[in-house]
């Protein structure tokens, strides 16, 4: 007799810390790549897209990240003329288009609008950031191949330990499908709604039943009550009142577990806000901070709450700290280094040792633009273009210097 191996499936509370972050690096790669293109924010928005729609549908890592961009184009607004008006009204928030499957079955995915828009943007730059022409995948990058795509599981895993979720390790993509299925087995739900979820999920009922519904306590306790009364127990009050027991034990234990993560949150930053004085942040704060948070300043990640109440709790020097500050200083050190890359200091650059005209180039120039300054009409940039490339002399001029000198030169005259 084969026996299920004893499988931790992640909790609700962990699901939804890992959907809030990934909700939250969504927001923030889309605005910084319509503010101005760069690749890093280009892969980083589709790492957590990809994510994101896997941890939604539940789809297979090799389905989800082998998604063809032929496919996604087909996608279609799901039928509006639905007999049920709140089904109707709920999916006027989702596109659908259809994946292969495991065994050649179709099998959905469904996308909400936001999302949607953020995926047709990261679909317009693909050219840009260097993707083959020929690579089919939505999540294509570039690479030694025409079929490299971004990766579901390592990213999963990945996003799974920045998330600040207390069990990361539980958030893996066969766990998170059985996670599902369990879920729905508490809902009692008919048959014909069970072999909607099979196929779904992309394989068959018995599938659905034997191997993706991991056995709930819960169930198997209330059991205890018809097991006593095959024994012949007497005392029915004595056995419901352990069964009623039990189960709100269990019950119990299954809420504190969902809700652990949100209540040491709750507690660790709900003092009030004191209205003092701004206090600077010495340098030994700092420098505890940027240790400790090493892995969000490197790939840019906005931390938790509950992993900046973790950092105070360990670093004496943080101790006049509240959680909620201590993110703000690693958000500003983000942005800082967000500036350097994408808007670099051109003041800097401008204030380098300027280099006189010579007297060869002083003479070509008037030579060239003689016709200009008699007529005190500047030429084009594209006259003056036309003039470094044919002359050997202006070589290490551009155009808007040159444009700049005949200016100066002019207002000089008249003067």
């Amino acid at each position: 007799m084969k026996r299920n191996k004893n499988i931790l499936l992640p909790s609700t509370n962990d699901i939804n810390c890992l959907r809030n972050y990934l909700d939250e690096r969504i927001k923030n790669h889309f605005e910084d790549l319509n503010i101005i293109f760069s690749k890093k924010s280009w892969t980083k928005l589709g790492g957590a897209l990809l994510v994101a729609l896997q941890l939604f549908n539940r789809r297979r890592v090799g389905e989800i990240e082998r998604v063809k961009i032929q496919d996604f184009l087909q996608y279609k607004n799901i039928d509006h003329n639905e007999d049920n008006v709140s089904v109707a009204i709920n999916n006027e928030n989702y596109v659908r288009f259809l994946i292969r499957g495991k065994r050649g079955r179709g099998v959905p995915v469904l996308v909400d609008k936001y999302k949607l828009t953020c995926l047709k943007t990261f679909l317009k730059y693909r050219r840009k950031a260097g993707v083959p022409q020929k690579n089919p995948y939505l999540f294509g990058i570039e690479g030694a191949n025409d079929t490299q795509h971004l990766e579901a599981g390592r990213l999963l895993h990945k996003y799974a330990h920045l998330c600040g979720a207390k069990n990361p390790e539980r958030l893996k993509g066969t766990e998170l499908r059985k996670h599902f299925a369990t879920k729905c087995s508490t809902m009692d739900l008919e048959d014909i709604e069970v072999k909607d979820i099979a196929d779904y999920m992309g394989h068959h009922r018995n599938i659905h039943l034997e191997h993706y519904r991991m056995p709930i306590v819960s169930k198997d306790i209330r059991m205890s009550r018809l097991l006593e009364k095959a024994q012949g127990v007497e005392n029915g009050n004595k056995s419901k009142n352990i069964c009623s027991e039990r189960d709100s034990l269990q019950f119990s234990d299954e809420k504190n577990e969902d809700s652990f993560s949100s209540n040491t949150a709750e507690a660790s930053y709900s003092t009030p806000k004191s209205k003092g004085k701004r206090k600077s942040w010495g340098a030994k704060e700092k420098q505890d901070v940027s240790k400790h948070a090493e892995l969000y300043l490197k790939h840019f990640e906005s931390p938790t709450i509950s992993f900046c109440a973790s950092i105070v709790d360990k670093c004496p020097s943080l101790k006049n700290r509240t959680p909620k500050s201590v993110k703000a200083f690693i958000m500003n050190e983000i942005k800082k280094q967000k500036l350097q890359i994408l808007k670099p200091n051109l003041k800097k650059s401008r204030r380098g040792v300027k280099k006189y005209w010579t007297t060869e180039e002083k003479q070509k120039i008037m030579e060239l633009f003689e016709k200009n300054l008699k007529n005190r009409k500047l030429p084009s940039l594209a006259m003056c273009k036309t003039a470094i490339a044919e002359n050997n002399v202006l070589k290490d001029r551009t155009p808007e210097m040159i444009k700049a000198y005949l200016h100066n030169n002019m207002k000089k005259c008249n003067v």
